[in-house]
């Protein structure tokens, strides 16, 4: 199901545990929410780490250094 999930236009999928499925808009993931809240607070992101332990993290990891 995730597999065929990502083919639908604007949909970010992804999941946290082994029998979860998260399916949001293609905004509506922790990286992007990483990066709006760096501009906001207007912090660099190479000032900016982030600890994950779970596939929904992913997103968030690829954005802070």
């Amino acid at each position: 199901m995730q597999k065929n999930l990502r083919f639908i236009d604007g949909t970010f999928v992804t999941s946290s545990f082994p029998f979860n499925l998260e399916v949001t808009h293609l905004n509506g993931n922790k990286g992007y929410g990483l990066k709006a809240m760096a501009t906001y607070f207007n912090i660099p992101l190479e000032n900016i780490i982030a600890i994950c332990d779970e596939k929904n993290d992913i997103s968030m990891f690829n954005i802070a250094s």
